[in-house]
């Protein structure tokens, strides 16, 4: 009976997501698909965080290779806007791959520090190599079209979104509830209890890194396409901690954790927007007070009081 009324509910909130739109204002639209690209961010970093137990401090290089790939591709190169998308995931996937071999041989704060080293690197070469990213000065991409059809407004973007979004939930969930996802939560619990049992270590953590660099690639080619400018100021240090602050205050390992933090934190950096010079200070002592003393997560404190104890 209760999966029952899972259902019903989920069948009720795909039915408004398709359907809201048009009761919003331009203001409303344009966060709400700003959170779902942040979803998509949260839960593919939650696959190498949550699952793997892997800290990644990179994965905003990763959002701006997929942004800065997508968007070079279709305008240098005339590629169709939707073959983009997945191509800039792709290339985000192959850096992380590149990324992964060497790094994984480390853990911990050494692992987290090596892609903290990547991630200012991958920034400098946005900031530096002109003739390709134009520098400081960003790019600006056009509207993109499919066809005659043009995503010339955020309303038309949305659908876009969304159905990416719900695509890439429905494989990390099928991810996770796989032989490779238990393999990833039994390098998360003991990586010589998971090794004794016959888990190629090495294997799965590649795995959780480049599909984490998947996400992070697709949601940086949505990015593009949806704000229709990119500038390497962007994707700096501060916006990977936004990353991980959203696995972490949402309820890093759980399904839902990494979308609940996605909202939490775009709702609470768009609340501080105003105090300027003490939005990193407050974001920062909120984040800090979440790890002290909600440790679970937002999420992973509901389920545990109110789910799990039924």
């Amino acid at each position: 009976m209760m999966n029952y009324y899972k259902t019903i509910l989920l069948l009720v909130g795909l039915a408004l997501l398709f359907v809201i739109p048009p009761f919003l204002k331009p203001y409303y639209m344009f966060m709400v698909n700003y959170i779902l690209i942040y979803i998509i961010l949260a839960v593919g970093l939650n696959l190498v965080m949550g699952y793997t137990g892997q800290i990644s401090l990179g994965n905003a290089a990763f959002f701006g290779i997929g942004a800065y790939g997508s968007a070079l591709l279709s305008i240098k190169l005339g590629i169709p806007f939707l073959i983009c998308i997945p191509l800039g995931g792709a290339i985000s996937a192959f850096f992380g791959f590149l990324v992964a071999v060497p790094a994984l041989r480390m853990s911990g704060l050494y692992l987290a520090m090596v892609t903290l080293g990547f991630g200012e690197l991958v920034q400098l070469i946005f900031f530096q190599w002109e003739g390709l990213t134009r520098g400081p000065d960003g790019i600006v991409i056009p509207k993109p079209k499919f066809g005659s059809f043009e995503f010339s407004n955020d309303y038309r973007v949305y659908y876009l979104i969304l159905i990416t979004a719900l695509f890439l939930l429905i494989i990390a969930r099928n991810i996770i509830r796989s032989r490779t996802g238990r393999a990833f939560l039994s390098i998360r619990e003991s990586e010589t209890a998971a090794q004794s049992l016959g888990v190629n270590l090495r294997y799965y953590k590649i795995v959780a890194f480049v599909m984490s660099a998947f996400f992070a690639g697709i949601a940086g080619a949505l990015y593009g396409a949806f704000v229709h400018y990119i500038s390497p100021d962007i994707f700096g240090v501060f916006e990977s901690i936004s990353h991980l602050s959203m696995v972490i205050i949402g309820g890093i390992g759980t399904n839902l954790g990494p979308i609940v933090g996605a909202i939490f934190v775009i709702i609470l950096l768009e609340v501080l927007k105003g105090l300027r010079g003490m939005q990193e200070i407050i974001y920062g002592i909120i984040l800090v007070v979440f790890m002290i003393f909600m440790s679970k997560g937002i999420w992973g404190m509901i389920k545990e009081r109110y789910i799990d104890s039924r």
